[in-house]
């Protein structure tokens, strides 16, 4: 009964690894008998993926928006910060040509 014989199993695998194998061989049989029902959770998986993506690109979009609308806010107040300080200027110069004026009518006179 030595390594010739080939009923005999070789002694490098053990119960445990014979164990091991058939586990592994009727778990592949298990798969090839219910494709269907691991190719529904397959695409079950990859339309929670795309669902994933779509919301991080809505989120990316969203977040882009508000960086727009932040940015045009501060050039609208910027403007009406020009706007406020260009009519201060346009009445302190109505109100000097006014003096002005005033006291060339004065200076001439009747």
């Amino acid at each position: 009964m030595g390594p010739e014989s080939g009923s005999q199993q070789p002694q490098a695998l053990t119960p445990r690894v014979f164990l091991q194998v058939e586990l592994k061989s009727q778990e592949a049989q298990s798969l090839q008998q219910h494709p269907d029902y691991y190719l529904g959770h397959l695409q079950q998986y990859v339309a929670t993926c795309q669902e994933q993506v779509a919301a991080y690109q809505q989120l990316t979009s969203e977040e882009s928006l508000h960086s727009q609308l932040l940015q045009q806010t501060q050039l609208m107040n910027q403007l009406h910060q020009q706007e406020a300080r260009g009519k201060a200027i346009a009445d302190l110069a109505r109100q000097k040509l006014q003096e002005t004026q005033g006291r060339e009518l004065l200076r001439l006179g009747p």
